[in-house]
């Protein structure tokens, strides 16, 4: 299910829905959605949450334009595609995260509180992916929004990696989002099981990025 509004991740909320996952109805979830004014608090009923939860949620404007809109549907359905790989039991960490760590200033906070690992691949990937294809379909070096050194998460090191790699593919970098990956180290560290250039991999990692 999908919702055409702007948020700056992808809760796939049908799918985490229930106490099973650490949310519950009227509780942890109900807040996260009060406070980005989804809906009012007294509208917070079981059926809603159970059934109407947009799982991608995309802002398109008028005056976006048309590449707006194509980033910003790529970046949420590569959050969605990292989703599909890890589960809901991942997802609740990354957007508990989120909730308890960000600010006006800092959306994603300094990626340094619990569960920032879980963020700063996600949003690696994300952003990684909406410029990869958006570079790819309208032909140029990059798009307008594209930096590679983006908050705390430096989504060119994915970007670098992918472009400079004769031998990795953005499909073996996707096959390294398992569950287990739960931090930007463990993802360089999978990523190095699908090519030989090691070295490359970490002189990118530590030499051009400040990454953890």
């Amino acid at each position: 299910m999908c919702i055409i509004k702007d948020y700056k991740n992808t809760p796939v909320n049908h799918e985490i829905y229930g106490g099973v996952y650490g949310f519950r109805p009227k509780s942890g979830i109900a807040s996260f959605f009060y406070k980005y004014g989804f809906i009012g608090a007294s509208a917070l009923t079981n059926t809603f949450f159970r059934l109407c939860l947009p799982d991608i949620i995309v802002d398109l404007h008028p005056d976006n334009g048309t590449k707006k809109a194509f980033l910003l549907v790529f970046h949420e359905l590569s959050h969605a595609s990292h989703f599909k790989t890890v589960g809901s039991r991942y997802w609740i960490k990354y957007i508990n995260y989120i909730i308890t760590y960000q600010s006006k200033a800092s959306p994603y906070g300094s990626g340094t509180g619990a569960n920032s690992g879980y963020c700063g691949v996600g949003e690696m990937w994300a952003n990684f992916c909406a410029d990869y294809f958006y570079r790819d379909y309208y032909g140029t070096r990059t798009s307008p929004n594209w930096n590679p050194k983006e908050d705390f998460y430096d989504p060119g090191f994915l970007m670098d990696a992918v472009n400079n790699i004769s031998d990795l593919t953005i499909k073996e970098v996707y096959s390294c989002l398992t569950s287990s990956v739960t931090s930007i180290p463990k993802l360089k560290d999978k990523i190095k099981n699908y090519t030989k250039y090691d070295e490359k991999i970490d002189k990118i990692y530590n030499d051009d990025y400040d990454l953890p």
